[in-house]
């Protein structure tokens, strides 16, 4: 299971508003074309065979069977850093 905190949650829902999404859209997670071990996110529509990740009552996150299976026991949250702001994702090793 992906757990997406309430707080990323949240500005997943703030930002898909500022850009007016249509009604369905949400983000899909997907692996980086340019860098091994980096996901990259996108506005997109749930597809045949993708898992939904619901948080704080909304889509927020899509995902391709493969990418599912690999982020089995992920934390996505977004927090404040001293650099900016940004998502943090977080994979829990097996057991915990």
């Amino acid at each position: 299971m992906i757990t997406v905190t309430a707080s990323a949650a949240e500005r997943i829902r703030h930002d898909l508003q500022a850009i007016n999404a249509e009604p369905g859209a949400c983000m899909r997670l997907f692996r980086s074309q340019s860098a091994v071990n980096k996901l990259d996110i996108a506005l997109d529509k749930e597809r045949d065979g993708d898992q939904v990740v619901v948080s704080e009552g909304i889509n927020v996150f899509i995902l391709d069977s493969e990418l599912s299976h690999t982020l089995e026991g992920t934390i996505i949250d977004y927090e404040a850093m001293p650099g900016g702001n940004g998502f943090i994702i977080t994979q829990l090793a097996c057991g915990t």
